[in-house]
């Protein structure tokens, strides 16, 4: 969008016209960007997965990769899906002021999550952290991050079968094939 204050209806080409005052292109200057630039999940009790019951910690590191200070405050919440729902596991930080430049450092929050609370048939959980209610941020494509979870699932185990004769001597040995579905 430009936006010209002149004095009459016409410029001249070449941009000499006398009428001209002031004319500015409001895409142009600094910008004002804050994102998230790190989302981790660990589990002390697997390195990728999770048991129901196991407890996750989530850790986002929040930027400012823009050219302005940011100071505006927001909020930092932490949720899974549900299905198609976002559920909230944590929503009471608040952005902090964000300096930019190499005095600028980022700020970083955590929250556990018990999974407990997670449904008993989900294959796998995705986990998200986003920032909300953000003042003159310019692209909101980088204010969220996003991670799928596995859920690990114990194996079902089929019936063993006796591989060979089922019918041995004393002394002699058998082997028995056990199988398991991944569940």
């Amino acid at each position: 969008v430009v936006g010209v204050l002149m004095a009459g209806n016409q410029v001249s080409v070449g941009g000499s016209s006398a009428h001209v005052y002031h004319a500015i292109d409001s895409t142009m200057g600094p910008k004002m960007d804050v994102a998230v630039t790190d989302f981790t999940i660990t589990n002390p009790s697997a390195v990728d997965s999770y048991k129901r019951g196991d407890i996750l910690t989530l850790e986002a590191e929040l930027s400012n990769t823009g050219d302005l200070d940011y100071t505006d405050g927001g909020t930092v919440e932490f949720y899974y899906r549900n299905g198609v729902n976002e559920v909230a596991i944590d929503s009471s930080n608040s952005v902090p002021s964000l300096i930019t430049g190499s005095s600028g450092t980022p700020a970083t929050f955590s929250t556990t999550f018990d999974t407990s609370n997670l449904p008993l048939n989900s294959w796998t959980t995705q986990f998200g952290v986003r920032m909300k209610n953000l003042v003159g941020d310019i692209r909101a494509t980088n204010n969220f991050a996003t991670i799928e979870f596995d859920h690990d699932r114990a194996p079902l185990s089929m019936t063993p079968t006796v591989t060979g004769a089922n019918v041995i001597e004393r002394g002699e040995s058998i082997t028995v094939l056990a199988r398991g579905d991944a569940n």
